[in-house]
């Protein structure tokens, strides 16, 4: 009987040793849920263009989280970028303006903080499609181009009543020819997204 007694307590205390542990370990509710996103974002410049290409803008996602955690996803933003009046040393007055859209496969991984928080970790990879202005009076000279972009990125999604928040940070790396402007900069979203499946999509 004393065996078993004490059998029963090796049971017993193996039992309450574990359960914590395997409640600590929560599964991101993000697994296996399409998702849609918009935003708002903030770019800070870091090139060397006369006008900042970033400035405030309007962003879209999309994707899905694997049952490896993994998550495939999509970004399409826009960029109001901005305009600058200076001088070249031989002109007085250069009105230079510049503006981005984005287009970038973002995959990424997702951990779970708790049950309603997940971070995830990407890499977006893409192009920066680039549109430049330079006028002296009234005679302009206009360019675009696409460039390839890189950024790593992380994003904090909360899950409320219904709705996800977004919060990201990421640093894009704008691959610009020589004699381009450089197009790099730090970017800031915050956002408000859904589960699709409540839409009736599923994975």
């Amino acid at each position: 009987m004393a065996r078993l007694t004490a059998r029963l307590l090796v049971v017993l205390a193996v039992g309450l040793w574990s359960a914590p542990g395997a409640a600590a370990e929560p599964k991101a509710f993000t697994l296996g849920q399409p998702a849609a996103e918009a935003h708002l974002a903030y770019g800070a410049y870091t090139g060397d263009g006369k006008a900042n290409p970033y400035g405030f803008g309007l962003g879209l996602r999309g994707g899905v989280t694997l049952p490896e955690n993994l998550y495939l996803g999509g970004l399409l933003e826009y960029y109001f970028g901005s305009s600058e009046t200076h001088s070249d040393g031989f002109f007085d007055s250069i009105r230079s303006s510049a503006n981005f859209w984005l287009l970038q496969a973002e995959p990424g991984y997702d951990f779970a903080i708790s049950d309603d928080v997940v971070l995830r970790p990407q890499l977006n990879l893409g192009f920066a499609y680039a549109h430049r202005k330079d006028c002296i009076d009234d005679v302009c000279d206009r360019q675009s181009d696409a460039n390839l972009s890189l950024a790593p990125a992380g994003t904090l999604l909360y899950r409320g009543d219904g709705y996800v928040m977004y919060f990201g940070m990421r640093y894009s790396e704008v691959f610009t020819a020589s004699d381009r402007s450089s197009g790099s900069g730090f970017v800031m979203t915050i956002g408000v997204g859904t589960p699709l499946e409540r839409l009736g999509v599923r994975f």
